[in-house]
């Protein structure tokens, strides 16, 4: 084989690698990652909602301390079940309404935080939706709290990007 042919081999063969390696690498799936309790605690939204979402705890928080306090008002006017009498029956029907009451606004409390939370993810899961779309990415991994992504190169991660994004989105950028 001449050295002309060699050489034309070596250059198709380098070719072919060429595309090959291109191909791989612009076919491979486009993948980030965004840790979702940054993302969340760095929101707008959040940030907004959470100034009522505060006033309205504390306001509920109150009631349910006011409720707590008169059941203790009732336990120590009463330090003795002999000291009721008759009387025991009112006692634990006051006080099992009170208990009721308390059991009721706790469940309330976490009613709104739910609702209060559920409206900002709902939002996020929009944005981040959005977000991998513009920027062409083929899959979004989000690391919750219960730890379902091991690992991720740095390389990968675009919390700060998406935080950035999202804000932008939220206040009409």
């Amino acid at each position: 084989m001449s050295s002309k042919g060699f050489i034309y081999i070596a250059i198709i063969m380098l070719l072919i690698g060429g595309l090959c390696c291109a191909y791989f690498y612009y076919t491979r799936p486009k993948i980030a990652f965004i840790n979702s309790k940054k993302a969340f605690d760095s929101f707008d939204m959040k940030k907004e909602y959470q100034v009522d979402y505060e006033r309205t705890i504390a306001m509920m928080v109150k009631e349910k301390e006011d409720i707590e306090n008169k059941m203790r008002l009732i336990g120590n006017n009463h330090d003795s079940l002999a000291d009721l009498g008759k009387d025991a029956s009112a006692y634990y029907t006051r006080y099992n309404e009170l208990m009721r009451k308390a059991e009721d606004k706790q469940r309330a409390m976490d009613e709104v935080t739910a609702e209060y939370d559920n409206k900002i993810v709902k939002r996020m899961n929009e944005y981040m939706g959005t977000f991998a779309i513009d920027n062409g990415l083929q899959l979004l991994l989000s690391e919750r709290e219960t730890g379902t992504v091991l690992f991720v190169d740095s390389t990968m991660n675009c919390t700060d990007a998406f935080v950035k994004y999202m804000n932008q989105k939220y206040n009409g950028k």
